[in-house]
């Protein structure tokens, strides 16, 4: 096992969201993974096994629990696995086995860093928010009716992690 802590949404040294990318030879335990994550104390860690040339096993966990998806470390993690895997290679696609999904993701080489991109998939509109818990939200959130739009409903909107919209 041999893991790499990096910085994703940035081009310098200690900024942007911090991220821990194991490479692992063969499949953890859950359990194995989830404390390895809270002893790092990173928001989110990464366990990629490689599957074939540029195909790789992904599970993303919390500190508090696994997710079947999230975006900063996917990207983190194929900037990690261009820089050290495939150095010598200005662009590479590399595709990601996911829980629920798989993911291609582009890298590309510039300079000092790597810029990344991926395509997660069309957003699933799970539900649109009662009038209750929107009341609810409106006043934790210090806002008015007024500062709502009629013309777009709170919803739980997800490309693989649901957020609020």
């Amino acid at each position: 096992m041999e893991y790499f802590h990096v910085d994703v949404f940035s081009n310098e040294i200690l900024s942007g969201n911090g991220l821990t990318v194991v490479f692992c030879n063969e499949e953890l335990e859950d359990n194995l993974m989830l404390k390895i994550t809270q002893e790092f104390k990173q928001f989110e860690t990464i366990f990629v096994r490689r599957i074939d040339d540029s195909i790789f096993s992904a599970r993303i966990f919390t500190v508090d629990e696994e997710l079947d998806f999230a975006g900063h470390p996917i990207l983190g993690a194929a900037a990690t696995i261009h820089s050290h895997i495939f150095r010598n290679e200005e662009d590479i696609a590399i595709t990601f086995q996911l829980n629920q999904k798989t993911i291609i993701v582009n890298s590309k080489k510039i300079e000092e860093y790597y810029e990344v991109q991926m395509n997660q998939g069309k957003a699933e509109f799970l539900c649109e928010v009662s009038k209750e818990k929107r009341n609810k939200y409106v006043h934790a959130l210090n806002l008015s009716e007024e500062n709502l739009s009629e013309e777009f409903p709170m919803e739980v909107v997800s490309t693989g992690l649901p957020y609020l919209l």
